[in-house]
């Protein structure tokens, strides 16, 4: 599937660039190892049973979304650590971007999810050569038909108007995949999830990040509070970005 090309270590600068312009997609494989995707699945579904606690039930909307993976901690929050996956980021959106929102993105077991609809997750019309936003999947299973590999349109960032379904489905590729692989798109780009058929939870993670000037979709430095990790990843969740308080705060930082 060509369409979904791979990012190879040879590949420079300017090429990823240039692709991720051109098919609004990019697909990293390895890129996550297959201890971090077994600490990420476990990590998930204990988060997944403190959100059903929090609805009170598993018949809410976002059944198998967690809203904001950081507020869990653990691999959520290490993860913004690597700088190999927030690289591709700073190519499109510059070396001071944070992350505007990072949700899991779970199909439980023969069902589908709130992704079925043929959607965007960018509603913002900005400028095709200065994108606001970019976001990655981070894949901890397999993708495949059988259990909801999503459904994605190329280069339909570039489309002015939603896609009918019939055009939709006779044109989108499906994200077929392996575990561990980390698939770089543009907001904009029509997708849609699949249905899982099997018997086991699908699982992955998503990493939406933004410009620096933009508001995040939660105040993450908040909702996480004091942590224990470095200064880059304490750049990209935003707590280099927050509005002072007070003038003495606003002095205090200069």
């Amino acid at each position: 599937m060509q369409i979904f090309r791979e990012y190879k270590i040879f590949m420079t600068d300017k090429e990823f660039i240039n692709k991720y312009n051109t098919d609004g997609m990019v697909l990293v494989n390895k890129l996550i190892s297959t201890s971090l995707i077994k600490q990420f699945k476990n990590e998930i579904k204990i988060a997944i049973q403190k959100e059903t606690e929090f609805h009170g039930s598993n018949k809410h909307k976002d059944n198998g979304m967690i809203l904001c993976c950081v507020k869990y901690g653990g691999s959520f929050l290490k993860i913004f650590e690597n700088d190999k996956l927030f690289k591709p980021f700073e190519l499109i959106l510059g070396k001071n971007c944070i992350v505007y929102s990072n949700a899991s993105s779970s199909m439980p077991p023969r069902k589908s999810n709130y992704s079925k609809r043929i959607h965007i997750d960018c509603p913002i019309d900005y400028p095709i050569d200065f994108p606001l936003r970019m976001q990655c999947l981070i894949l901890l299973d397999d993708f495949t038909n059988d259990n909801g590999a999503t459904w994605f349109l190329p280069k339909s960032h570039k489309l002015k108007e939603k896609p009918n379904n019939s055009f939709f489905y006779e044109n989108a590729k499906r994200l077929n995949a392996k575990a561990g692989s980390v698939f770089y798109l543009n907001p904009r780009i029509w997708h849609s999830g699949g249905h899982n058929k099997t018997d086991l939870w699908r699982d992955a993670f998503t990493i939406v990040m933004t410009r620096e000037f933009c508001k995040q979709r939660m105040d993450i430095p908040n909702i996480v509070g004091k942590v224990n990790i470095n200064e880059k990843a304490k750049k990209r969740l935003g707590f280099y970005n927050l509005i002072p308080k007070s003038y003495k705060d606003y002095y205090e930082r200069k």
